[in-house]
């Protein structure tokens, strides 16, 4: 069934790949950009159809790495959803004159062996018109991903997910959702497609042994959906093995448990945070830029609303999430300096009886982090 799945839905830390003029240890140029388009079915749940066949067409231009340690770069993303007859002819029958998604199949990179998210964000198919009945039914996203740095030669392939979830909502022409709501449909790769979109080799190239950094990030982070309310982050450390002739890296982010306390209207909220790294960390180390690419999956053993406890050891994201960091001017490779982004928190489950209630409250995109990087002496 191809690469195994890491979620587009979009938290894991992404932190994007980022060159800095051209020194002599720059990330080497890539070939020519190659276009792809293709075609791959998925089976989507849908309310009162049960699993439908749905197309999912993904266009784009690759450019492939010159040598081990390069970047790959996909550019002019693409995807569109195309829903058969049968599902127009539902929302007819409930009164939806439009429907908005949010969430598609996301990218990963095999290479030779090592699974790496490209980072893409969200997905978001807006709100389309519901064609007259008999027709099928197509919503279509664009995407803007970050560059993902190859550390390994051999061959690779970029591929499709093997599942994601979709967050769909159909509207009425008022715009007031349907009796429908809104719901989550955990889509899954056809048995027996094909997710692959582009098969190549990465060239070997000449490597010394890698240099390792070590830094401590402590800050923040804001959940959008509670008011933008901070909570916590760190003291955590990033390890990372760098390659000195390229600046690239792999390693580790470790973060502690942390506790986060809102506000959502009368009702104050708090919650128990436990980060679980998903794969490599991995990214690119200049003298004045640090930036890095991975996942996490959050777990909340622990949510009081209104002084009521929920949550669970189960209770976790539905995926890993993806954060992208990139620091600020005046970051200086042996000093340190302040790395900002954002971060899509997934859907949760497993949190009882109430987990779609309180998915509401944290899920969603647009999330901010901020921490400072110090050297670890």
């Amino acid at each position: 069934m191809g690469i195994r799945a890491l979620r587009a839905i979009p938290v894991a830390l992404a932190l994007a790949a980022v060159t800095v003029g051209q020194p002599a240890n720059a990330t080497p140029r890539s070939d020519d950009p190659v276009p792809v388009d293709k075609t791959v079915d998925y089976r989507m749940p849908m309310p009162l159809l049960g699993n439908i066949l749905v197309n999912v067409r993904t266009s784009a231009e690759i450019t492939k790495p010159t040598r081990a340690g390069g970047e790959l770069r996909v550019t002019n993303l693409r995807q569109s959803i195309t829903l058969p007859p049968n599902v127009v002819l539902a929302m007819h029958q409930v009164g939806a004159a439009t429907m908005e998604i949010s969430g598609g199949p996301g990218l990963v990179v095999d290479n030779a062996g090592t699974a790496l998210p490209i980072p893409c964000g969200q997905a978001t198919f807006p709100s389309t018109p519901v064609p007259p009945t008999g027709q099928s039914f197509t919503l279509t996203a664009a995407l803007t991903c970050q560059p993902v740095v190859l550390p390994n030669a051999g061959p690779s392939k970029v591929a499709l997910v093997d599942a994601f979830d979709a967050t769909v909502t159909p509207r009425r022409a008022d715009g007031s959702v349907t009796p429908l709501g809104t719901f989550t449909s955990p889509s899954t790769l056809e048995p027996g497609a094909d997710p692959v979109l582009l098969a190549f080799d990465v060239p070997a190239g000449p490597r010394e042994d890698p240099v390792h950094h070590v830094y401590t990030l402590t800050g923040n982070a804001t959940v959008k959906k509670l008011n933008n309310g901070p909570y916590p982050i760190g003291p955590g450390t990033l390890d990372a093995a760098r390659d000195t002739t390229t600046g690239a890296y792999t390693g580790t982010l470790t973060l502690p448990p942390t506790r986060g306390q809102w506000q959502t209207g009368p009702l104050p909220v708090a919650a128990e945070i436990v980060f679980v790294q998903d794969g490599a960390l991995t990214g690119t180390l200049a003298q004045d830029s640090l930036s890095a690419n991975g996942k996490v999956t959050l777990k909340f053993p622990k949510i009081w609303v209104a002084g009521r406890e929920f949550g669970g050891p189960d209770c976790r994201t539905s995926t890993p999430a993806d954060l992208v960091l990139t620091t600020a001017p005046g970051f200086d490779i042996l000093r340190g300096g302040k790395a900002t982004g954002t971060y899509t928190i997934p859907p949760l489950v497993d949190c009882g009886e109430y987990t779609g209630q309180l998915s509401a409250m944290f899920d969603g995109p647009d999330n901010a982090v901020a921490v400072d990087v110090t050297p670890k002496r």
